[in-house]
C-alpha cells in the first residue's frame, strides 16, 4: 500500500536548454533527427524485486461489500511513485545499450562510440544519428517496450514535441516554430481583445506610476490572466524569445494583476496574433562543420522604475548555436553582489559599468552551464568562450587592467569576480550595441530594432495549414 522509506519521488526530465543546444548543433547533411514515443510508459516499468510488497485495495464492483487486495507488480498511473520508477527503467535501458548518462541534465545520453545523441522527456526520445544508428537502437527498443510509430524529420513532415512544432524545407534546413500553440492561446483570449489588429511590438510599459491603473482584476479576470500569461511563459521557455523581457515584466503582476496588467497581456497577445510564424532557424551545415557557439550579455541600470521592480538594475544573456537560440535570460537578481551579505537582490549599481559587470557575471555562469551541457552532448565548446559586451569599461575590468575608484565598494575577493577575471574560462569581447543580441532581454523593444534584433534569432516561416481547433 505505501512506498519503501525513503523513497526519492524525484523525476526529471531534459531541460529545454539541453533540447534546443541539440536541436541548434544539429546537421542535417550527415545525420537524422527522428522521435519516437513510448506507449503507456508507467506500466513498463520494470516489476518490482520480491522485496517489495505492495497491494492494491478494491472494493467489490458488484456491490457485495467485500474488499479484496492484489499484490502489484509494477507500477500504476496515478501512483505517486510512477514517475521516478519509470525515469529509472528507461534511463539504466538506455545506458545499457552503451550510452553515458549526463551529470548536469540526467535526461541528456551520448553514444561516443556511434556518435548518438538522444534527449529524454519523460516517454518522448528525440534521436539524433545516422539512420543505421537510429535504426539500431529502434529494433531494441521495441524488443523491450511497446511504442508508437518512429517519426523521421524530413521535407513535409511536422512533428509536434513539447508543443514546438519541428519541421524540414527542402534544402535540409530545420524551422522551430510555436504556430498552432500561439494561434489557441489568440482564440482563447479573442472575445478580450476588442480590436482584431496585430501589433509589431509586445507591450508597451509606462514606468510612470501616474499612469498605471492599480485597480484589482476580479476572480475570475484574475485566472483567465494567469492562465493566459502562463501560456506565454511556455512560448518564452521553448523558443519564442522575443516575448520574454514582456514575459518578465507583465510576470511581476502574477498574483495581483491590476487593470494595466490587463492592457499589456493583452497587448502581447496581438503582438503573438501577428507573429504567430516566427520560428528558430537550424541551417543544413557543411559536411564536418564544427558548432559555432557565440555568447552576449547586457545590463539595464535602473530604468525599470515601476513599484514591484523599485528600479532594480536588469540584466540579460543569451548563448547561440549557428545563431539559434539555445539559452537566454533576462532577470533583475544575480548571482554577483557588492559583499555577500548584501544577498543576490541587495544590490543598487552606481553606474552602468557596474550593473554591465554584475550582468556579465550572470552571463558567464549560464554559459558555463551551457558549455556543460554541449560537452555531454558530444560537442566541442570552446574553452576560453568569448563573451559578447557592449561596455567598455566592463571589459577593462574582467581583463583587470585598470582600477576604478566608483567600483572601490566591490569587494574583490569574492569568486565572481576571479570567474569574470580568469582568462581560461571567458574572454570579454566589446560589440556595438546595435549587435548585441542580449539587449532585448534588458529593454523594451519597438519598431525597426525589434524587428532587426528578433529577425537575428527568429525567422519567418509559412503557416501551416492543419491548425486545430483543440483548447489550451
Amino acid at each position: 500500500l505505501v512506498d519503501p522509506a525513503n523513497f526519492n519521488y524525484y523525476a526529471r526530465v531534459v531541460s529545454l536548454t539541453s533540447v534546443r543546444a541539440a536541436l541548434g548543433a544539429f546537421n542535417a547533411s550527415e545525420e537524422c533527427m527522428a522521435f519516437i514515443d513510448i506507449s503507456t510508459a508507467f506500466l513498463q516499468t520494470d516489476r518490482y524485486d520480491e522485496s517489495v510488497v505492495k497491494y492494491v485495495k478494491l472494493k467489490d464492483p458488484l456491490g457485495s461489500g467485500e474488499t479484496f487486495y492484489f499484490r502489484q507488480l509494477g507500477s500504476l498511473y496515478g501512483e505517486r511513485s510512477a514517475p521516478a520508477l519509470w525515469e529509472r527503467t528507461i534511463s539504466t535501458w538506455i545506458v545499457e545499450q552503451g550510452f553515458v548518462q549526463g551529470k548536469n541534465d540526467p535526461c541528456c545520453f551520448y553514444h561516443p562510440l556511434r556518435i548518438f545523441r538522444l534527449t529524454l522527456y519523460v516517454d518522448d526520445l528525440k534521436l539524433i544519428s545516422t539512420k543505421a544508428n537510429i535504426l539500431w537502437l529502434h529494433n531494441l527498443l521495441v524488443k523491450r517496450f511497446e511504442t508508437r510509430e518512429l517519426v523521421w524529420i524530413e521535407p513535409g513532415v511536422t512533428e509536434d514535441y513539447l508543443g514546438m512544432e519541428i519541421s524540414m524545407d527542402c534544402h535540409r534546413n530545420v524551422f522551430v516554430s510555436m504556430q498552432e500553440y500561439s494561434l489557441k492561446l489568440v482564440k482563447y483570449m479573442e472575445t478580450e481583445m476588442t480590436q482584431s489588429v496585430s501589433f509589431t511590438t509586445p507591450a508597451p510599459f509606462a514606468d510612470n506610476n501616474n499612469e498605471i491603473d492599480e485597480t484589482l482584476l476580479d476572480r475570475n479576470q484574475t485566472a483567465q490572466f494567469q492562465k493566459a500569461l502562463g501560456c506565454i511563459g511556455w512560448l518564452v521557455s521553448c523558443i519564442r524569445l522575443d516575448l520574454a523581457y514582456t514575459y518578465s515584466r507583465i510576470a511581476q503582476d502574477m498574483s495581483q494583476p491590476n487593470k494595466s496588467s490587463w492592457v499589456r497581456l493583452i497587448h502581447a497577445i496581438k503582438y503573438i496574433k501577428g507573429t504567430s510564424t516566427l520560428a528558430g532557424f537550424i541551417p543544413c551545415k557543411a559536411k564536418g562543420e564544427k558548432p559555432i557557439w557565440t555568447c552576449f550579455c547586457d545590463s539595464d541600470q535602473s530604468s525599470d522604475r515601476s513599484a514591484r521592480n523599485q528600479g532594480k538594475c536588469r540584466y540579460g544573456s543569451i548563448v547561440t548555436v549557428h545563431g539559434f537560440p539555445v539559452h537566454y535570460k533576462t532577470q533583475t537578481t544575480s548571482v554577483a553582489m557588492a559583499q555577500p551579505s548584501m544577498g543576490t537582490d541587495g544590490n543598487v549599481c552606481t553606474s552602468s559599468t557596474e550593473a554591465e559587470i554584475y550582468g556579465c557575471s550572470n552571463a558567464a555562469t549560464h554559459a558555463m552551464h551551457v558549455s556543460y551541457i554541449a560537452e555531454e552532448l558530444g560537442y566541442d565548446f570552446p574553452k576560453p568562450f568569448v563573451m559578447l559586451m557592449d561596455n567598455a569599461a566592463a571589459e577593462v575590468f574582467c581583463n583587470n587592467t585598470a582600477s576604478y575608484t566608483r567600483l572601490k565598494h566591490i569587494d574583490l575577493r569574492q569568486q565572481w569576480v576571479a570567474l569574470i577575471r580568469n582568462s581560461g574560462i571567458m574572454v570579454p569581447k566589446h560589440i556595438d550595441t546595435k549587435l548585441n543580441l542580449a539587449d532585448m532581454f534588458t529593454k523594451g523593444l519597438t519598431g525597426i530594432t525589434l524587428q532587426e534584433m528578433t529577425g537575428k534569432v527568429l525567422t519567418k516561416m509559412l503557416p501551416f495549414l492543419n491548425n486545430d481547433d483543440e483548447g489550451l
